[in-house]
């Protein structure tokens, strides 16, 4: 069976002569073929943490930071079909970090929204006429509240 892993590396000193240095790699194990990551503090501790969108399980893993650059917990659940891209934003604006979730092997995109302990819950799938691949967030009108593009290709 194929592994799959997330990898971290944290940045241990910039140099004056403009060089980076990465401290040594710390890799955790992931199910079903990891597509995108997206950080933000999911729990609410001050430290940030990583989403993981798995494609072949259709599967969300989040994975809790301890601030100091180790993730030694996590959490798997489901985000529709094929969850391709992650993009977060407060979409309800209870002061929880949401998520939407771009679904390649359905016409559509999920959003997730985020209790502030490290947990969701499927609002709703969407469905468009066509895949997507690609998403983001932005407030890309007046009215101030958050905004979503997909892509497809």
């Amino acid at each position: 069976m194929k592994t799959f892993l997330i990898s971290i590396l944290l940045l241990s000193s910039y140099s004056l002569c403009s060089q980076l240095c990465f401290g040594p790699l710390s890799s955790y194990s992931l199910g079903g073929n990891p597509a995108s990551i997206c950080t933000d503090d999911f729990n609410g501790d001050g430290a940030l943490d990583l989403a993981i969108a798995n494609s072949m399980t259709s599967s969300i893993s989040l994975w809790f930071g301890d601030g100091i650059g180790n993730f030694n917990s996590h959490t798997t659940f489901t985000a529709g079909p094929g969850p391709w891209a992650l993009a977060c934003s407060d979409f309800n604006q209870d002061g929880n970090m949401d998520l939407a979730v771009s679904n390649v092997n359905a016409a559509g995109y999920t959003i997730l929204i985020g209790n502030g302990n490290g947990g969701f819950s499927l609002v709703n799938f969407y469905t468009l006429n066509w895949p997507t691949k690609v998403i983001t967030t932005g407030k890309f009108n007046s009215d101030n509240f958050p905004d979503i593009a997909l892509g497809s290709f």
